[in-house]
């Protein structure tokens, strides 16, 4: 051997030696993390979970056991402080598959694939990371988990007769979370966030198809002039519970996070536009009856509620159950409104009165609108108009004071036992252009 292959021998075996001593020694069994928090979606859900690693020296390594469902690709590691360097990670079992975006659920919201599939191993994440400074540290590890998802359900139920006009009514109200893991094993969360939207979609109706026998296709220059436009993102809701939750494998578990006794409401009358035609001749429609009450920290609500299913029964022992309605995203201070349906003894018309020559491009038009209780008992009433203008139109005078929202009228008003009541306003009407 010459004496160049003898310092080329030297310098390999050095390389090798600095290798070895720069690459952390495999860890024998996965680290326990001190907490773990988890933001839930619907069949996705992020994982938080923080670790103590010694670092007595500058290099070691975290050895995760991930769930079988957890995307691998999603897996960051890390500190707050950006002390702590992410090398590498060495993965000892097979990788998920990338999640395809379709998650079926049963109808208490478990997977069905998850409840049905064999139970798989967990992934093993042996992950390098280097400190600035030896010294015991606090690590994060961030992946994303598919098969968990959650719903809101509210059970309301009525005190008092609700055909009685003269009875007051209370009502009393819980909110559940149904949490649902389809993982293989039980998860344990010191925090969870849920992620929610501001309404519940009950099915989608399909757009507009086109122009008639004008066919244009995607690439047609018309194209955009008869497409629908994209609907706009939605922005979602954070919902904190603050509480340690355990959640069994391939169960779902309920959690009560709200409730309220003997809520007293307000009894109201809705009489809306949209229900009520209008003509010459006036046609009486019965008006809305709804419950009324705020969610307010007095009563033992006063935190936001999310989206979900509303079970509405009738009696303490929720015997009648009388509908099943959707509430959406309420903020704390807002008003929640029971539906009781059309009440008989009070009715609603709508009318137009005149409608004045045109003038300058505009004409005056004068609508009436009629409240007639035949209970015998005086009633609260709101009134949602829609003024019947095609085109743009302004106020010009009204009876009663009102306020106006998106583009509608908002009266309310008492009405007298077996008595009448009687709105007028007139707009101004843009008239259109020959």
């Amino acid at each position: 051997m010459d004496r160049r292959t003898k310092r080329l021998g030297s310098f390999a075996a050095l390389l090798l030696g600095t290798a070895l001593w720069a690459l952390p020694a495999a860890a024998d069994a996965p680290a326990v993390p001190l907490q773990r928090d988890v933001m839930m979606g619907q069949g996705r859900a992020l994982f938080s979970e923080e670790y103590r690693v010694a670092f007595s020296s500058l290099n070691e390594t975290l050895s995760l056991d991930l769930p079988p469902e957890a995307d691998s690709s999603s897996l960051l590691v890390g500190d707050t402080r950006g002390a702590v360097q992410w090398i590498e990670t060495r993965w000892t079992a097979a990788k998920t598959p990338p999640f395809d975006g379709v998650l079926e659920l049963n109808q208490a919201g478990i997977p069905r694939s998850e409840l049905s599939a064999p139970r798989r191993g967990a992934l093993r994440a042996e992950c390098a990371l280097r400190a600035v400074s030896p010294r015991p540290r606090s690590v994060w590890a961030l992946y994303e988990v598919t098969n968990l998802s959650w719903r809101a359900r509210y059970d309301v139920t009525i005190r008092g007769d609700i055909s009685n006009q003269l009875e007051p009514l209370s009502l009393d109200f819980e909110a559940r979370y149904f949490l649902s893991n389809g993982l293989a094993r039980a998860l344990s969360a010191r925090r969870v966030t849920l992620i929610g939207p501001e309404r519940l979609s009950v099915g989608t109706s399909p757009g507009p198809t086109g122009p008639g026998i004008l066919m244009l296709d995607a690439s047609s220059p018309l194209a955009d002039r008869w497409k629908p436009s994209a609907p706009p993102a939605e922005v979602p809701y954070r919902y904190e519970w603050p509480h340690p939750v355990t959640l069994s494998a391939g169960e779902v578990t309920a959690v009560r996070f709200a409730s309220a006794r003997r809520v007293p409401t307000d009894r109201l009358y809705v009489m809306d536009s949209d229900q009520i035609p209008i003509g010459a001749t006036p046609i009486r429609k019965p008006l809305t009856q709804v419950l009324a009450f705020r969610n307010i920290a007095r009563i033992g609500l006063g935190i936001p509620l999310p989206a979900g299913v509303a079970w509405i029964s009738a009696g303490s022992g929720r015997s009648a159950l009388r509908q099943e309605a959707l509430l959406h995203h309420t903020a704390p201070e807002e008003s929640l409104r029971v539906v009781l349906g059309p009440e008989s003894g009070v009715l609603g018309a709508r009318r137009t009165l005149d409608r004045g020559d045109e003038v300058s491009g505009f004409s005056e038009e004068t609508i009436e609108l009629e409240i007639e209780n035949n209970l015998a008992s005086a009633v609260r009433v709101e009134v949602n108009e829609r003024p019947p203008a095609p085109l743009a139109w302004d106020m010009v005078r009204s009876s009663h004071t009102y306020e106006l929202q998106n583009r509608r009228l908002r009266f309310a008003l008492d009405v007298n036992p077996r008595s009448r009541s009687v709105i007028r306003y007139t707009i101004r009407v843009a008239e259109g252009v020959n």
